[in-house]
């Protein structure tokens, strides 16, 4: 990676692309930096992943959830 002294854009090789790409898919669900060094530097199985997945899911739609409720009680008739 190269980074503009002027600008501080970030350049990335050929190479990098699908680590950055799943990076920022990670980063999309919400999983925090430390989660996906873990995610990336250690590469969990399959099946650690996907229970990894299922709990930011639920974590996800408990927000969901208790966001819906606190809309509710702001409801102006």
């Amino acid at each position: 990676m190269q980074i503009d002294s002027s600008t501080g854009y970030r350049y990335y090789s050929v190479e990098q692309l699908p680590r950055l790409n799943r990076i920022l898919a990670y980063k999309d669900l919400g999983f925090s930096l430390e989660q996906i060094r873990g995610l990336l530097d250690d590469e969990p199985p399959l099946s650690q992943v996907r229970q990894l997945f299922q709990l930011k899911q639920a974590e996800i739609r408990d927000r969901l959830t208790e966001d819906q409720r606190r809309l509710s009680a702001w409801k102006f008739a």
